[in-house]
Formats: structure tokens, sequence, C-alpha cells
């Protein structure tokens, strides 16, 4: 079984609050990764984003091919935030062959070391959709060499949706349109989208599987 871990990195200044728990996300999946030592499942860690925000991508990702449109392209009035269309992004996974599941996840979600292993007990009990809410913990962490003690931190439920797994067969049936990533309630619209799909799908509200500084 093939799956594919799709974020969408943006480079920012260090006054960003994205500038620190970008970086805690991405290793945050190199190590999920490298904990889940399961012979039949292979993880792909991939990336898909604009040219200018290529620098920033860790070499252990496969970068996708670039993302060329953006919400700019349809609202003029949002021409300040060049923010991409999340039906683009998760096109781009069509560029690696034979994936089985498809997961994106906000660059802001930072993954728990048994994430993938996890998502794997739930994928054998024939879940062809999984939404997993994260846990929100306390403001006080700003470095990678912090992860341990952001694992150990319990944190409280949050509501919103920001990480799915599904069935790659799935996403031809998504109807998309011009929604874009960055502004309240692309959550649940894509939620909504993979709940009308999908034939038996699992929402996650309260596990310990990701947290959001």
């Amino acid at each position: 079984m093939k799956l594919l871990h799709l974020v969408n990195p943006v480079k920012v200044d260090k006054n960003h609050e994205l500038y620190t728990t970008q970086n805690i996300t991405f290793e945050s999946m190199r190590r999920a990764k490298r904990y889940a030592e399961i012979e039949t499942f292979k993880i792909i860690l991939a990336t898909t984003q604009f040219i200018e925000d290529k620098e920033i991508i860790p070499d252990y990702f496969l970068q996708l091919s670039n993302l060329g449109k953006s919400v700019n392209d349809y609202n003029t009035s949002l021409v300040k935030r060049k923010l991409p269309l999340i039906s683009d992004i998760l096109e781009k996974t069509n560029e690696v062959k034979e994936v089985d599941y498809i997961i994106y996840s906000n660059v802001d979600i930072a993954l728990m070391p048994f994430f993938y292993n996890s998502v794997h007990e739930y994928i054998k009990e024939g879940h062809d959709f999984i939404s997993v809410n994260r846990r929100r913990i306390e403001n006080k962490y700003d470095a990678v060499e912090q992860l341990p003690k952001m694992y150990a931190e319990l944190g409280k439920s949050h509501p919103g949706f920001d990480c799915f797994i599904f069935k790659q067969s799935l996403l031809e049936k998504l109807h998309l349109d011009q929604i874009c990533v960055g502004v309240p309630f692309l959550g649940v619209s894509l939620l909504h989208n993979l709940l009308a799909v999908a034939e038996k799908p699992k929402v996650l509200i309260d596990k310990h599987l990701s947290f959001h500084i």
C-alpha cells in the first residue's frame, strides 16, 4: 500500500507564525515516517508549492510540480494574498503513480510519532476516508528541538478540520471549484465533499494524533 502525504509550504518572514510552526511540522512528519516501520505500507512525503517557496522545503520531501494559479486569478480583490486553490493542490497527487491513499494536511499541523501507524490501522478496518482533528497545545514552543515536550502535551480538542486521509479513487469525485486554502471553512468544505462520496468514513474528533501550537 502506498500513501502520499501532501502539504503546501509557503516562504514567510521571521515574524510570521508559520516561520517556526512550519519547520516543526516538517520534522514531525519526518520522524513519524521513520517511526512507521511497516513493510507493506510505503509513505511518501510530498509538497506542491509556488516557485518562490521551493527554497524552504527540506530535501526529504518529494517536490511535485509548482502551482501556477492562485485565487488572484479569480478574485482581484484578494490581490494581496496569493492563496492556491485546494483543487490545484490535490490534483498534483496524480504525478505519483499507484498511490492508494492521499493525506492532505495544513502545513501548521504537526504529527505524533505514531500517526502513520494509527492511520494504517484505520485503513485496515476498511475506511476509505478518515478525518483527524488536531489537539491544541500551549503557545510556548518555537523550536524543533522541543518536539519531545510537545508530544507530551495532552492539549485540548479542537473542532476544526485540517487533516484528511482518503482513497485516491475519491479524488475525481470531489467538487471543489474555486475554494482556496488559507481562509475559514476550507476544512468544512473538504470534509463535506469527502463525506458525500466516501462509503465508510471515519471522523476522529479527539484522538491524540496531531497537534497545533
